[in-house]
C-alpha cells in the first residue's frame, strides 16, 4: 500500500504525490494504533465534583461573611446572625455530600448527621438547654432517616401497587411520630391526636394495594404473559 512519506495519508496505487500536502509517495505497511501517541483522557468527573464543591464552599463563606457583617452594622454586636449562619453552612454541606461521597448509604447517614447537629446548634444557641432537640427534633429527624431508608430499600424489591402501598404506610408511620413526638413535648404524653386520621386513610389504603397487586393484578399480568 502507498502511503504519504510526509503526513501518513494513504495514497491510491497511481499517485506519486499527496494531494493533502505534497509529499512523495512510499510504499509501507498500514500503520497501526500503537504507532500514534494516543492523549490519555482528563477524568472529567473528579474536576466537576471538585469545582461545585469548592463553588458551594465559597458561597457559602460569602454568606456567612456578608451576614456578620449586617449583624454587627446593625447592632452592638452578634445578636441573630448565628441563628442564620447555621443553617447556611449545614445546607451547604449536605449539597456538598452527594459530590464528595460516591456511595448512597455514607452519603445519606452524613446529611442526617449533619441536620441533628444543625438542629442541636439551633436548639442549644437559642436556649442552652437543648429543650427541645431531644424530645422533638431528635425523633423526627431519625425516624425520616429510618422511614427514607427503609422505602428506599423496598422499592428497589417490589414493583407495581405495593410501591404505592410502602409509600403510604411509611407516611402514616411518620406523621404518627411527629404527633406523638410534638404531644409529648407540649402536653408530657405521647399521645396521637391528629395523625389518627392520616393513619386511618393511609394504612387501610396501603393494605388494599397489597392485596390487590397479590390477586387482581397478578392474575392480569399472568394472564397476558401466557396470552389466556
Amino acid at each position: 500500500m502507498m502511503y504519504c512519506s510526509h503526513c501518513g495519508v494513504r495514497l491510491e496505487p497511481a499517485m506519486t504525490e499527496c494531494p493533502l500536502c505534497g509529499g512523495r509517495a512510499q510504499e509501507s505497511e498500514e500503520p497501526t494504533l500503537s504507532e500514534y501517541h494516543i492523549l490519555e483522557p482528563v477524568p472529567v468527573e473528579p474536576v466537576l465534583r471538585r469545582i461545585v464543591r469548592r463553588s458551594l464552599a465559597s458561597i457559602a463563606a460569602t454568606a456567612v461573611v456578608i451576614l456578620l457583617i449586617v449583624d454587627v452594622g446593625t447592632g452592638e454586636g452578634l445578636s441573630w446572625a448565628p441563628l442564620a449562619i447555621v443553617p447556611v453552612v449545614a445546607g451547604a454541606m449536605v449539597l456538598m455530600i452527594p459530590f464528595a461521597v460516591r456511595r448512597w448509604w455514607p452519603g445519606f447517614s452524613g446529611a442526617m448527621v449533619t441536620v441533628l447537629a444543625m438542629l442541636a446548634a439551633l436548639d442549644g444557641l437559642g436556649n442552652a438547654a437543648l429543650e427541645w432537640f431531644v424530645p422533638v427534633a431528635l425523633p423526627i429527624t431519625v425516624a425520616t432517616g429510618l422511614v427514607v431508608a427503609t422505602e428506599r430499600a423496598i422499592l428497589r424489591r417490589v414493583a407495581g401497587a405495593i410501591k404505592g402501598a410502602a409509600l403510604l404506610a411509611g407516611a402514616g408511620l411518620l406523621t404518627a411520630v411527629v404527633d406523638a413526638s410534638v404531644q409529648r413535648y407540649l402536653t408530657g404524653s405521647a399521645s396521637l391526636t391528629w395523625s389518627l386520621v392520616i393513619l386511618v386513610s393511609t394504612l387501610p389504603t396501603a393494605g388494599l394495594l397489597v392485596v390487590l397487586q397479590r390477586s387482581v393484578l397478578r392474575y392480569i399480568d399472568l394472564r397476558r404473559r401466557f396470552h389466556v
